[in-house]
């Protein structure tokens, strides 16, 4: 009987789950009834120009087929490809003539089912400018999917001319991610963006730069060079100008610097005065190293390029004149920076004056800056928090990259945007200092005053000294060598209020450094003997934390230690027997992994440590340890935590405490994923959760799901969509996990509770 659509209410979706349970039950011979509903059900909502109704409903039956929470109508296309793919794809076209588009899980199905019969729907979908609200008013873009399976899944001769007719789209992340794909994937991409570089239309040659800049052939470095002078269009010529970074000088003198300004004055760039002030000689002056004072013109270059900067660091031809400039005189030019953003209420578009502020300022600046990012976070002002972290991780002084990090660990939970802008200042920094974000961590760690492992000092004219102990406590000590209970009554109160500063200065730093420090053992970060000695022998706090740990020496890249020592108090380094060791070159130390050791040796090194009362910081030796037995490392998904049930709130608490991050919120305020990420291999853990809630007490019945391992260098990354199977290009496979890692991850994931058995 053919199919006849009931009045545009709820009975539609109760057929389609009545279609569900067919197709469950017996889908070869329900096929007609199931097609009959699904192309009604579709066809009436393109009649009808009703709102897309894109709730989902549970059905674990279709777990296995990546459709175990779908929505309505990804359930009839689902119908519609199993049966007829024929039928799906004209039916699709009509979609799309209506108006209407497809959000994510649809556009996969149509992939998995059609193969490279989907691309003319996924054309469609890369074609479209919609901007899509689900049922709840979540935002969702319909392009962005299909372009990746496109890209990913297809050749250029596929999806090219579309492609390269999206270089000159008005959106700019649609024009630069377009761009990288083709500089991939095209192998005529070099040549073709060349010929654009002369194009009428700027967005086109600022993709055709950024495709040269990926590129990056002599010939593409020869028509950059040919038009960066001539590029009249700054977003254009900025492209150009960091592809050319490379071939640009690391230092520039005085006279290389004013051909750079009269270049700049030839474009027309330095014909407006500051907006800043009445009069710009009213500024503070600022000098070069040389002692000569900056003229208006190059006033006006820094900023007319501090300005250009995209993100908080300057733009290469602003790096060029900062670096020139003498610090050590442009403070006051700084706080003006400070003051005018002030009054001109704080506002995000002047981020540039804090960012100079940043730069020129002295730690007074940098506090003053502190504080204000303090206020900006209580106003919920975020924006502002995250530019005020940037330009204080600019200023560059360990005690401002400090505060920085403070900032990091202070707002990582309870305001996520400001916590994960913080590290990336500090990741800015390290990248300024040309070293890596773990040594920049160790570099930033305070000494509170002290020289070496102690402080000296004088009260009442009789000499004292303070150390750390192993309770991360300040410790006392007379002339004599003898504990003091306290300070000695005669302390000044000035030097008091010094002590009770450091007291919370080291809490603070502990409070960073334990869970720092437990992750270097899951990643298995390595020192050189020089850097772990300078780092952990030399620093007060980092002593006790030496002196509490179980340390190995890898040799030429092992994952096990060749040898295993502990520090004692008096900065020996002793082996399990007890005999001193003396290091030797080439000696890298990192901190052991009970899976590292035999049974016997760990039983031992468990117990000399209980023998010598050292208590860890953090489960070392005692850590929970899993087996891979049973686990197919040619796998890319484990599902051996899928749908088991757990305590309420124990997901959250138990991989908030192992250093595990909330994933995006999604529908109902809830949280679907949560990720533990390897910074130095680029790669991140990933297990997916029902029932936790994001805040205010919401949950539900608390499950975890899927875990996978997906890489974190990839730009389409930033677009994740839950891989449908094995197969999913972002996915690694187990095998190429570190394997103390997978350890880790296993292990942190078998430590949330249970569900209670009913």
């Amino acid at each position: 009987m053919a199919f006849s659509p009931p009045s545009w209410t709820k009975d539609f979706e109760k057929l389609v789950e009545s279609a569900t349970h067919l197709f469950v039950t017996d889908k070869s011979r329900n096929r007609q009834n199931i097609m009959e509903i699904a192309e009604g059900f579709l066809s009436n909502w393109i009649n009808s120009k009703e709102t897309v109704n894109y709730q989902r409903i549970r059905i674990p039956h279709l777990k296995d087929q990546g459709l175990g929470f779908p929505s309505y109508p990804q359930l009839c296309w689902y119908f519609l490809l199993e049966y007829d793919p024929q039928k799906a794809l004209t039916l699709a076209a009509d979609w799309y003539a209506a108006g209407l588009d497809f959000p994510d899980d649809i556009l996969m199905s149509f992939h998995h089912y059609l193969g490279p019969g989907a691309v003319p729907v996924l054309l469609s979908a890369a074609a479209t400018d919609a901007i899509s609200f689900d049922l709840h008013g979540y935002f969702y873009n319909p392009r962005r999917h299909a372009i990746d399976l496109l890209a990913v899944h297809f050749t250029p001769a596929d999806y090219g001319p579309l492609f390269w007719n999206l270089i000159g789209h008005k959106s700019k992340p649609v024009r630069e991610y377009i761009a990288r794909i083709l500089a991939e994937n095209d192998p005529e991409a070099e040549a073709k963006a060349i010929g654009l570089l002369q194009h009428k239309k700027s967005e086109i040659r600022q993709s055709a730069a950024i495709i040269l800049g990926l590129t990056a052939s002599p010939a593409a470095r020869k028509a950059i060079g040919l038009a960066l002078d001539k590029e009249p269009n700054d977003n254009a010529r900025d492209i150009l100008l960091e592809t050319a970074a490379d071939s640009l000088p690391e230092q520039a003198d005085e006279a290389w610097i004013g051909q750079m300004i009269d270049a700049a004055a030839a474009r027309g760039k330095l014909d407006k005065t500051l907006p800043y002030t009445d009069q710009e000689s009213d500024l503070p002056d600022l000098f070069y190293t040389s002692g000569n004072k900056l003229d208006n013109r190059s006033l006006r270059f820094l900023f007319y390029r501090i300005e250009r900067s995209r993100k908080m660091s300057p733009d290469i031809e602003a790096r060029y004149l900062l670096a020139v400039i003498d610090k050590a005189r442009s403070t006051p030019f700084a706080s003006a920076m400070l003051k005018i953003l002030v009054e001109r209420n704080e506002r995000p578009e002047d981020k540039h004056l804090l960012l100079l502020a940043g730069i020129l300022g002295d730690e007074a600046t940098a506090d003053r800056i502190r504080q204000l990012i303090d206020t900006w976070a209580m106003a919920d002002r975020n924006k502002m928090a995250e530019y005020g972290l940037g330009a204080l991780a600019m200023q560059g002084s360990d005690k401002a990259l400090n505060w920085v990090q403070n900032f990091s660990r202070k707002y990582a939970k309870k305001k996520a945007a400001v916590g994960a802008a913080a590290s990336a200042a500090l990741e800015a920094a390290a990248i300024e200092l040309g070293i890596t974000t773990y040594e920049l961590g160790d570099r930033i760690v305070p000494d509170f005053g002290f020289d070496g492992l102690f402080r000296h000092f004088e009260a009442g004219g009789e000499s004292y000294r303070v150390f750390i102990d192993s309770k991360f406590k300040l410790a006392f000590f007379d002339d004599s060598n003898k504990k003091l209970k306290s300070l000695p009554a005669s302390t000044t109160e000035d030097l008091k209020q010094v002590f009770k500063a450091v007291t919370k200065e080291i809490r603070d730093t502990v409070k960073s450094q334990s869970p720092r420090l437990e992750y270097y053992l899951i990643i298995q970060r390595k020192w050189t003997f020089a850097q772990w000695h300078m780092f952990f022998l030399q620093n007060p706090v980092m002593f006790i934390y030496a002196t509490r740990m179980l340390w190995g020496v890898y040799k030429d890249g092992m994952e096990t230690p060749d040898t295993t020592f502990f520090c004692d108090e008096d900065t020996t380094l002793l082996d399990l027997q007890e005999e001193e060791i003396s290091a030797q070159p080439g000696w890298n130390i990192g901190i052991v992994h009970p899976s590292q050791l035999d049974p016997a040796t760990l039983k031992a090194w468990q117990e000399k440590f209980f023998d010598r009362n050292i208590a860890p910081v953090f489960p070392q030796l005692d850590r929970k340890q899993v087996n891979l037995e049973g686990l197919d490392l040619s796998k890319t998904i484990i599902r051996t935590f899928d749908g088991r049930r757990t305590q309420t709130g124990s997901i959250r608490s138990t991989l908030d405490k192992l250093g595990w991050q909330a994933g995006p919120i999604g529908d109902g305020g809830m949280i679907g994923t949560y990720h533990l990420h390897h910074d130095a291999k680029k790669l991140e853990a990933i297990i997916e959760i029902e029932g936790v809630g994001a805040g205010f007490g919401w949950t539900g019945d608390e499950k975890t799901g899927r875990l996978y391992f997906a890489r974190r260098d990839n730009p389409r990354k930033k677009w994740w969509h839950y891989p449908n199977d094995e197969a999913d290009p972002l996915l690694i496979p187990l095998k190429d996990i570190p394997i103390l890692f997978l350890l880790e991850t296993l292990a942190a994931i078998d430590t949330i509770k249970p569900a209670s058995a009913s």
